[in-house]
């Protein structure tokens, strides 16, 4: 969750700086890439195997031991004890073309409204990820790049 930075300053008579826009203030997260995998492994990797690639490590309620995964419409993170925690729920989709997440207001790691993945077949495999009201920023980015570069790729980002 956004924390407003502190006020204290030791330099008491120098101007205060613009504060981080909230997060509703923010335009849409878009990250693109281009990958070599085909459109319907890029869809598994994403629906079926997220467990594989999500960064536990810095994203996660549990941590590197939890498990993610789809069960049904829901996007749950499992924890070493069969603790859970719902994190997102599918508003729709269309297979091997995009998935639509309604991000749960109390999902206990990454904010976002929305999560909009879209797969095209153009020239190799394009994936767009389009996050509304992301934060924080670097933490989506990160999960995106391990995205593609599990699909064997290299984000925009790079």
């Amino acid at each position: 969750m956004w924390e407003e930075p502190s006020v204290f300053s030791p330099f008491s008579h120098a101007p205060a700086g613009d504060p981080e826009p909230s997060p509703e203030a923010r335009g849409p997260l878009v990250l693109t890439a281009t990958i070599a995998a085909p459109v319907d492994a890029a869809f598994r990797a994403l629906t079926d195997s997220i467990h594989l690639w999500w960064p536990l490590g810095t994203a996660s309620t549990w941590g590197e031991d939890a498990y993610l995964e789809f069960e049904g419409d829901a996007l749950v993170e499992t924890g070493p004890r069969n603790e859970t925690a719902l994190w997102a729920q599918a508003r729709g989709w269309q297979q091997d073309r995009w998935v639509e997440l309604e991000w749960s207001p109390d999902a206990p790691v990454l904010q976002a409204s929305t999560v909009l993945v879209e797969l095209d077949e153009a020239a190799g495999t394009a994936v767009m990820w389009r996050i509304e009201d992301a934060h924080p920023l670097d933490a989506w980015a990160d999960a995106f790049e391990r995205y593609v570069r599990f699909l064997g790729g290299r984000s925009d980002l790079d």
